[in-house]
């Protein structure tokens, strides 16, 4: 393993324009820690999945879904992350 340059570390540790969106994200995620909640579950999974270009719907097989839009995070994902014992 390559031990890191000395301005890696430094500038991993540095203030960046992305803190407080981060922080933001870091906030709601204390603030509803749980995943039973659909509303609470499904505005954690979009605002961090389209905060990092990451977004769940872009990982779904579009050609055989039986969701449209919106459809997908209410009747898939939430219900998929209740039943998971994420929290356990």
């Amino acid at each position: 393993m390559v031990a890191p340059r000395k301005e890696q570390v430094v500038s991993s540790v540095e203030s960046s324009a992305w803190d407080l969106g981060n922080k933001i994200l870091y906030d709601m995620r204390r603030q509803y820690p749980a995943h039973n909640n659909s509303s609470e579950i499904i505005a954690k999974v979009w605002l961090i999945g389209r905060s990092y270009a990451a977004a769940i719907e872009r990982r779904k097989n579009t050609g055989s879904s039986q969701f449209n839009g919106d459809d997908f995070y209410i009747e898939k994902v939430a219900p998929e992350i209740k039943r998971s014992e994420i929290d356990a």
